[in-house]
């Protein structure tokens, strides 16, 4: 008969049981004054619970790789976050999370990133496939009213950001030394594709009016907007500012204006892409101010 001390693991609370994660129990003895003694503890890059959530999210994000028109609207609620979700023709997704405060919304996509960037870098030929692009921006809460467009503003600079320095998008680190070799070529790349489609349009091409109010509202842009991405001539730099006072005196654009420019960039991006774009946009409930 073997002894029972060899086959004991330790778990919760002196538990027999074997834990499979890295949750533990502080039962240290020392340190009185030490708040977290004798508490279970998490690892705070793991989410617990949220399978059906994430399943939904990763299976959204699958049937626009895969130009899916299935499920043009719908929703899940399990015992987190509710996902609602509408599609569009061009096969593009608004999916909506809500829940209490702290139920966890930012953690999820956060999670729903990493996890498809893990089935990405496992699949794919790193040096020849696109990485995935993910920006995010979040709205705060401010007793003057917070600045209008300020989360997408975020997203606009950071995908400027991103692209002009040939980084993966995202904002985090360890994102971002993915394919970090290919990452600045594709991104030279990308931004010569952009810019041959924005010069051919008639919406949002230089000299038009969409092209103005991009660059009036989303300064971040002008980059993307004036073809310094792809160009150092400081020359045509300056050309695309030289009409800064006429705009001012047309006045404030209107929001239909507003978002078909936008509409137009953001088609003129995805359709660059091998991989679906990914924009999140945190705490939308203050984007009123």
């Amino acid at each position: 008969m073997s002894n029972y001390d060899d086959n004991y693991v330790a778990g919760c609370y002196g538990t027999v049981a074997e834990q499979l994660d890295e949750a533990h129990y502080d039962d240290r003895s020392d340190a009185d004054d030490d708040m977290e003694k004798g508490r279970i503890k998490f690892p705070k890059d793991k989410l617990y619970g949220r399978d059906r959530e994430l399943a939904v999210l990763s299976q959204l994000y699958d049937d626009m790789a895969t130009n899916s028109n299935d499920g043009k609207e719908g929703a899940a609620a399990g015992g987190g976050p509710r996902v609602s979700f509408l599609g569009s023709n061009n096969g593009s997704r608004v999916v909506f999370l809500s829940g209490y405060s702290g139920i966890g919304k930012s953690a999820l996509v956060k999670e729903f990133i990493h996890q498809i960037q893990r089935v990405h870098n496992s699949t794919a030929n790193n040096k020849s496939s696109s990485p995935i692009l993910h920006f995010s921006g979040k709205y705060i809460q401010q007793s003057g009213g917070a600045a209008p467009f300020s989360a997408i503003s975020q997203v606009f600079g950071n995908m400027v950001s991103s692209l002009t320095k040939g980084q993966q998008g995202g904002n985090n680190k360890a994102d971002e030394k993915i394919n970090e070799g290919g990452a600045h070529n594709y991104t030279r790349s990308l931004c010569n594709k952009i810019w041959k489609q924005i010069q051919s349009s008639d919406v949002i091409g230089p000299g038009t009016d969409g092209n103005e109010v991009l660059i009036d509202i989303f300064p971040s842009l002008r980059p993307l907007l004036d073809g310094s991405c792809v160009s150092s001539n400081r020359l045509q730099r300056m050309e695309s500012m030289s009409n800064i006072e006429g705009r001012e005196e047309k006045g404030e654009p209107s929001m239909n204006a507003v978002k078909e420019s936008t509409s137009e960039l953001l088609n003129m991006i995805s359709s660059s892409l091998q991989r679906p774009l990914v924009l999140f946009l945190d705490d939308l409930q203050w984007a009123d101010g």
